[in-house]
């Protein structure tokens, strides 16, 4: 069997909380797109050992490869400190909506000056986003 050559390495943050997992099936959808590594990452403020074992459990769903993290401390500190260790390319984390339905992501400003890395930031939704129109993005781009 041929290994396949990962291009490149995602990290997403995972509020399990998030009800709808937006930012976990879009890195998943890329993941699968761009043949990248992907890592899901949970930051807790304490300690909570069913963290990994829920964590685990989704990344079964998928069919590649999915490495779990679960660290503690503040959220920006661990995200950037993984990113940095993982050699990291794209960072892919979750927004709530705020009032009059704007996207509200404070993470995502406080890691722009923690990390080089880049950070998408994937509005909640209650659909999972498919390969089709990642597709459609990405033939468009290479033309």
């Amino acid at each position: 069997m041929m290994a396949t050559r990962q291009l490149g390495t995602i990290l997403c943050g995972v509020d399990l909380e998030d009800p709808s997992e937006s930012a976990v099936h879009l890195a998943r959808a890329l993941q699968a797109r761009l043949g990248m590594r992907l890592i899901l990452l949970h930051v807790l403020d304490g300690s909570d050992a069913g963290a990994r074992a829920e964590l685990a459990a989704q990344a079964e769903d998928f069919d590649a490869d999915v490495d779990v993290r679960v660290e503690t401390g503040p959220p920006t500190e661990a995200i950037a400190r993984v990113a940095g260790e993982e050699g990291a390319d794209l960072i892919v984390i979750g927004s709530r909506n705020g009032r009059r339905h704007t996207i509200r992501c404070g993470l995502a400003r406080e890691l722009q000056t923690a990390t080089p890395v880049p950070v998408l930031v994937v509005p909640p939704s209650t659909r999972r986003p498919t390969g089709a129109r990642l597709g459609l993005g990405l033939r468009a781009q290479a033309q």
